[in-house]
């Protein structure tokens, strides 16, 4: 069984190595011989971490997640539909608490890189201050 353990956490490390590294902030990191990134490759264009108590339910945590989609949809509306967003416009929640991981959630707004290069920022910063006034937040900077 060790043996087992030993070279399933070999082969996700391998993976891991191969595809980037994602940091304890969500963000991933290109691995150092994949060479300059494509103009579509994701980033990070906004950031906040969000309280969501000390010892969240699964009910706190999948109204979250409903309140996640509920923004990106007000925002996809806002714009005028999917066809008028940047390229790439998604999120990623990463768990960011100390003792129970989902008692803080960090949401990273991402566009492509190409994107994140114009005035297409807007499009992140409303995504996370639709959620403020429900969660939260610690170290958010308008960006």
């Amino acid at each position: 069984m060790k043996c087992a353990v030993a070279v399933l956490f070999a082969a996700t490390l391998a993976c891991a190595c191969a595809q980037g590294v994602r940091t304890g902030s969500g963000r991933t990191l290109a691995a150092p011989d994949d060479g300059p990134l494509s103009k579509s490759a994701a980033a990070v264009v906004s950031s906040a971490t969000f309280m969501l108590g000390r010892a969240p339910g699964q009910g706190e945590i999948n109204r979250f997640y409903r309140a996640l989609e509920t923004a990106q949809a007000a925002v996809i509306e806002k714009a005028g539909g999917p066809e008028h967003l940047p390229e790439g416009f998604s999120y990623a929640v990463t768990p960011a608490g100390a003792v129970n991981p989902f008692s803080s959630v960090e949401v990273d707004c991402l566009l492509s890189r190409e994107a994140a290069a114009d005035f297409s920022a807007r499009f992140c910063r409303q995504f996370i201050e639709l959620l403020l006034p429900q969660y939260p937040a610690a170290g958010y900077a308008k960006p």
